[in-house]
């Protein structure tokens, strides 16, 4: 049985601008209780994470629950991960 506060995992990818400031990608996973969820706080942490790598804003984020179908596996395959 999974308690309502325990935290879960979220993918999100974002279009960024990459060290180099050129267009990108990049995907993340961050772990959040569904309350974090609601609030946003995936995001924050998403672009705190980012922010570490060198990923610069202007950004935009779409986690698994909201994005098309299509997105995720798009931009994995576009970094290299099997999708």
């Amino acid at each position: 049985m999974v308690h309502k506060n325990s935290a879960f995992a979220v993918t999100v990818v974002t279009a960024c601008r990459n060290a180099a400031g050129s267009p990108d990608f990049a995907r993340t996973v961050v772990q959040v209780t569904p309350a974090e969820f609601a609030n946003g706080v995936h995001d924050d942490r998403v672009e705190e994470r980012l922010a570490q790598a060198g990923y610069e804003k202007p950004s935009v984020h779409s986690d698994e629950r909201q994005a098309p179908g299509l997105l995720i596996p798009a931009v994995k395959q576009y970094i290299g991960l099997p999708a």
